[in-house]
């Protein structure tokens, strides 16, 4: 049952309330079928590459997405190859990025708990007022005060023991449908745990309970990138579907952010797939060492390598690193390139996969994706 705790804002004596969603183990999700994913994904690739982790840098927050989502792919990779290129606006993006990684890698080890999930918060809103600690002060969604706000959340003294339903829900589930993988993450979100930063440990969860529920090959393109551009009046029902059980029009939201996840996939498959063949037609007939063919399989993930990360991946002391990194320069896998900044480097990158990164970063952001038929 839904309740609407009534308070006063100290600051102008006026009044406010805050929607108590009902425990999700009372909703009856179990039975609705409503979401499907859509078939017709391609075969697993014959290359290893993590979408979730090429995406990282538009999940993380703050400045990831705000000032940086016009960062090239190249200045990321000169950051991850360790080079200072005093950067910041890069270096924040990529530590971000690593720090989302992190949070998926805990709550897709551990199980989901009040601690577990302070663990991740503390890793992806590293900036923001108590870190890691569950709220204690009144938070609210919109406006500037609990009293114009678009939703004020359960106020901090009822927020334990909906807490403590949350989690015991999530544990209790030994399978899921997408009805309980979306109930979980709008529960989240009009819970609203933590005092900042609960969007970031929401698309966590999201993302740990979409693997959980299928098999992802690659990982799953994040549905919830789908907002990046498309406007979906459905996504902001939240409160309606808890409170009245009228889940449609949030629904409808999810299955078009499903259906647009699949068919981003889908092109993104293509693109590694193209990128693939383009190499292998490179070594057709062609015999190389094993710590060639170790860095190439590397280069997918990482297109961009400098003679000490290639040491570093590979295991190799720098002098048979740098072998190593030539003799896929002459056979044009890698094409390399001084820098200015620092000064003195030299760096090494596979054109076809950054080119087919390219392709892939621009799929997420384009209106209009073709949906993929089955097979």
């Amino acid at each position: 049952m839904v309740v609407y705790l009534e308070r006063i804002w100290p600051e102008t004596q006026k009044s406010y309330r805050c929607f108590c969603p009902p425990p999700l183990h009372q909703q009856p999700l179990a039975e609705q079928r409503t979401l499907s994913w859509p078939h017709g994904r391609s075969s697993p690739l014959p290359i290893p590459f993590d979408y979730s982790h090429f995406l990282s840098r538009y999940l993380a927050g703050g400045v990831s997405l705000k000032e940086g989502r016009q960062i090239s792919r190249q200045r990321l990779e000169l950051v991850e190859a360790g080079l200072k290129t005093e950067d910041p606006l890069a270096a924040a993006v990529v530590d971000r990025a690593r720090r989302y990684r992190q949070g998926m890698a805990l709550l897709s080890t551990q199980p989901i708990t009040k601690a577990s999930l302070c663990q991740a918060h503390q890793l992806v809103a590293f900036d923001v007022e108590c870190s890691g600690q569950v709220r204690k002060i009144q938070n609210w969604v919109g406006g500037h005060s609990p009293v114009d706000a678009r939703m004020v959340p359960v106020p901090p003294d009822q927020l334990p023991a909906h807490l403590e339903e949350f989690i015991d829900y999530i544990c209790s589930r030994s399978s899921w449908s997408l009805e309980q993988v979306v109930a979980v993450v709008t529960q989240f979100i009009v819970l609203h745990p933590f005092h900042d930063g609960n969007g970031r440990v929401d698309r966590l969860l999201l993302e740990v309970l979409l693997q959980s529920w299928g098999q992802f090959a690659h990982g799953v393109v994040n549905p919830i990138l789908y907002r990046l551009s498309h406007r979906h009046q459905g996504f902001f029902d939240q409160t309606m579907a808890l409170a009245q059980g009228h889940w449609q029009s949030l629904f409808s939201f999810w299955q078009s952010a499903f259906d647009w996840s699949a068919a981003v996939s889908s092109q993104f498959d293509a693109s590694m797939g193209q990128a693939h063949q383009k190499l292998q037609r490179k070594l057709a007939l062609r015999s190389i060492s094993p710590g060639a063919n170790a860095l190439l399989k590397t280069l997918y993930q990482r297109p961009l390598v400098t003679i000490e990360s290639a040491s570093k991946a590979l295991g190799l002391n720098p002098m048979a690193a740098h072998g190593t990194i030539q003799e896929l320069v002459n056979l044009d896998v890698l094409v390399g390139y001084p820098l200015r900044v620092p000064k003195g480097a030299f760096v090494f990158e596979c054109r076809e996969v950054l080119e087919a990164w390219q392709q892939m970063d621009a799929a997420v952001f384009q209106t209009e994706v073709a949906t993929p038929q089955p097979n």
